[in-house]
């Protein structure tokens, strides 16, 4: 078993050097895709938005606090989330999906 990012160099290297290897990407880059991909989904959702006050809740200066594991909250970030989850159950439901991916890990 091989780990590896998800770069194409590698996965040729890797069946020329070692056909019978298995690869897997790795923890980080695999991670690294979902945070972009859950990032992507709070940028689409923030501009559906029709709450002006759920709208300042979501906006991009706040990328930070949605990736971030909720263990891993200061006590205001989670007040915020609570906030902005509270109001809009889309966001509520992202927030569940990535706490789901980063418990599956754990």
């Amino acid at each position: 078993m091989v780990a590896t990012d998800q770069h194409d160099e590698y996965s040729r290297s890797i069946k020329d050097h070692c056909p019978n290897a298995v690869q897997v990407v790795d923890r980080f880059h695999l991670m690294l895709v979902f945070e972009n991909a859950v990032n992507d989904a709070r940028k689409r959702l923030y501009k559906m938005l029709q709450q002006p006050d759920v709208s300042k809740l979501a906006k991009s200066k706040y990328k930070y606090v949605f990736l971030k594991a909720d263990s891993r909250r200061t006590p205001e970030e989670k007040s915020h989330m609570q906030q902005v989850m509270k109001d809009n159950e889309s966001f509520y439901r992202l927030d569940l999906i990535k706490e789901r991916m980063l418990s599956f890990f754990d």
